[in-house]
């Protein structure tokens, strides 16, 4: 693609004032359409079609625009731009294939229930971006078989991780086939133990005000306490914050299993 650039730089400048006015006139551009192409080094079909046929075929279009012969569109009428890593990912990908598998009405039920509307799930697959709390919902609603590394790579970065928490992703099969979809993820059978089923029912019990205030006395986020309960495990110190702020209701037992290796003098209440 820098070659064919090259060759349109070495052409166009090669040209007199009214021949390069000439020629950009039959692409129907600009001059200075035409200079940002080469310094960008950015061009849709169209306009690569239409120097092909200017320069008449010195530059030809597959030296502008990088898309394989098999996906090319039919006498290249589309008005396609560059690829988009992101929105071209595997995890994208296979979130779009199953957006797409659904329809129109189960798109909508899909979009409410993830808290959004089918125009941001849309914008959402054409940016090619995703927040972390949108892809932990969209995690939920589709029962993991989209999860949320696939749709935010980076979500760990956004945590403190301490020594004795475990976020190991979900294992993945390869993708096979055209629909793109990963095999199902591994169930965490640590967070469906009493301990966490006990936590994640007094805390959607609260209001978010009181969600939100519970979160900042445990010195945390309530996006970081979603997150606990996801994963079935936390460390011994959010395990003790946690006792403390519910008076005793959640338990450092119930939380961090390992619990006589750090408080071997505490006892747990009966039950």
């Amino acid at each position: 693609m820098a070659d064919g650039f090259a060759a349109l730089h070495e052409y166009f400048y090669g040209l007199t004032l009214s021949e390069r006015k000439r020629f950009v006139k039959q692409c129907g551009s600009t001059l200075n359409s035409i200079q940002q192409v080469m310094s960008r080094k950015v061009v849709g079909t169209g306009l690569a079609k239409k120097i092909e046929l200017a320069s008449e075929q010195k530059v030809t279009r597959d030296m502008l625009c990088d898309i394989p012969r098999k996906k090319r569109p039919r006498d290249w009428k589309s008005d396609k731009r560059h690829v988009k890593p992101g929105r071209d990912a595997p995890g994208f990908a296979a979130f779009r294939a199953f957006i797409n598998a659904k329809k129109p009405e189960k798109r909508e039920e899909f979009a409410k229930a993830c808290d959004m509307t089918v125009d941001t799930l849309n914008k959402m697959l054409w940016r090619g971006k995703s927040t972390y709390d949108k892809a932990l919902k969209i995690e939920k609603v589709s029962k993991g078989e989209i999860t949320r590394d696939m749709l935010c790579p980076n979500w760990q970065e956004k945590f403190e991780v301490g020594p004795k928490m475990s976020f190991a992703l979900p294992e993945q099969e390869k993708m096979k086939g055209n629909g793109q979809k990963y095999a199902d993820s591994r169930v965490d059978a640590d967070r469906d133990t009493p301990g966490f089923a006990a936590f994640r029912a007094y805390f959607n019990a609260l209001a978010p005000i009181a969600r939100s205030t519970f979160a900042d006395e445990c010195k945390t986020t309530v996006a970081y306490l979603r997150l606990v309960l996801n994963r079935g495990t936390m460390s011994p110190e959010l395990a003790l914050k946690i006792e403390r702020v519910s008076v005793g209701e959640i338990t450092r037992d119930m939380l961090y299993p390992d619990w006589k290796s750090i408080w071997p003098e505490w006892k747990p209440p009966k039950r």
